[in-house]
């Protein structure tokens, strides 16, 4: 992981003393431990996004392209997803589209730094769309949201 990411981290969450002496947490009250799936090509994003999720609570696993991001939506559960566009072997919105086909009901968070792919991806069935570079405290407040649904 990059210097950037490691300080956007740094400044996204608390240090664990300071969590520790504080009786709120950030993971989510019904005790249940989101499982997130985090599709990105690129290397350093995905290493942030698996330590953010990890310093808040959850549980992430990660794929570098949508073909293996498929692969693991259908072998495996995932509360959430979180996706790229521009990606190898098969976009973001593509890899949406697929993937809200098997499950209906996984909530995507997609990403891109191309603006003009929000409508694209909220038109394959996408939960949320975030322009790249994301704010954590954003994303974060979105996995609650995700975290609270029954």
């Amino acid at each position: 992981m990059d210097s950037l990411h490691r300080n956007i981290l740094r400044a996204a969450n608390p240090s664990r003393r300071e969590r520790a002496s504080s009786e709120q947490t950030n993971a989510p009250q019904s005790g249940k431990k989101l499982k997130i799936l985090v599709v990105d090509d690129e290397v350093d994003l995905r290493a942030f996004l698996t330590e953010f999720c990890s310093v808040n609570g959850y549980e992430a696993k990660c794929a570098g392209d949508g073909l293996a991001g498929l692969r693991y939506i259908e072998e495996g559960s995932f509360d959430v997803a979180i996706v790229d566009y521009l990606m190898p072997e098969m976009n973001g919105v593509e890899l949406v589209r697929r993937a809200k086909e098997r499950n209906p009901g996984l909530p995507v968070i997609a990403m891109s730094a191309w603006y003009d792919m929000e409508q694209a991806f909220l038109e394959a069935g996408a939960y949320k769309f975030m322009k790249k570079p994301f704010d954590p405290f954003l994303l974060e407040e979105e996995l609650k949201v995700v975290a609270r649904r029954p």
